[in-house]
């Protein structure tokens, strides 16, 4: 055989390129759909290559959140799987909302069900942070979120992502690690002005990132702040837009 087709052999055998346009053929742990691997649940990374550490749903299986962390190339690889439609926002801090990183994510299917493999998700994928009981904020924030895919089931929406262990990004994005307080929020719908309510946010519990392990909330914290015996509810809008 000729150099170059034994050479080019040689790399699909070991996944550096493929016929399918995804990487490693999504290792057989996932469906490689419009050049971007859908993972099966449990698995992640571009190529559905890493068995995540751990898959902990919450809020009674509202919020699934899928994650491992590569040490060799310093990065995170996470996906959530949420029983709803409208925008999901993660955020990760010390405190509740107050000096933490709001990841926000919609998926829109250009067509209505059912949804094939020739379906077209409209993918918006946010890195945001929160300086207080506030919207958060893109300003000063450089997008650190690398979007893999994101689809919908009948019944769930999938966000497959990556993002570094240390950005860089000055006080805008916490370094990932153990130890991290994790809260969720769920929007009614994809749209900007769309505000979550006390009974679909919360706290989901304290997440190991490194060490791969996360502890679920003894009970849900509501998002929406209490002042005075008045609850204040809060909009996370929307932008980046990928299409799949």
């Amino acid at each position: 055989m000729p150099l170059l087709p034994r050479l080019l052999l040689l790399l699909h055998i070991f996944g550096l390129v493929t016929t399918s346009g995804c990487p490693s053929s999504c290792s057989g742990n996932g469906a490689c759909v419009q050049s971007a691997c859908r993972c099966n649940w449990g698995y992640v990374g571009e190529g559905c290559e890493l068995e995540a550490a751990d898959t902990t749903c919450y809020a009674g299986g509202k919020v699934c959140l899928a994650f491992k962390v590569d040490e060799a190339s310093s990065k995170l690889h996470a996906m959530v799987k949420a029983t709803h439609r409208g925008w999901i926002g993660l955020l990760f801090g010390p405190t509740g909302m107050a000096g933490a990183d709001a990841w926000v994510m919609t998926v829109q299917a250009q067509t209505s069900a059912p949804y094939t493999d020739s379906t077209v998700f409209d993918v918006d994928l946010d890195d945001r942070y929160s300086s207080g009981y506030s919207q958060p904020s893109k300003s000063g924030d450089s997008q650190d979120l690398a979007l893999v895919a994101g689809w919908h089931t009948a019944t769930k929406t999938y966000v497959a992502f990556s993002r570094d262990l240390e950005t860089g990004d000055g006080s805008k994005d916490n370094d990932i690690t153990d130890g991290m307080n994790a809260y969720y929020a769920l929007g009614p719908s994809n749209a900007q002005s769309a505000s979550h309510t006390s009974t679909n946010s919360g706290k989901l519990g304290t997440i190991n990132f490194i060490s791969g392990t996360a502890a679920v909330a003894d009970s849900e914290i509501s998002m929406s702040i209490v002042r005075d015996k008045h609850t204040h509810t809060h909009t996370l809008s929307t932008h980046t837009k990928h299409t799949h």
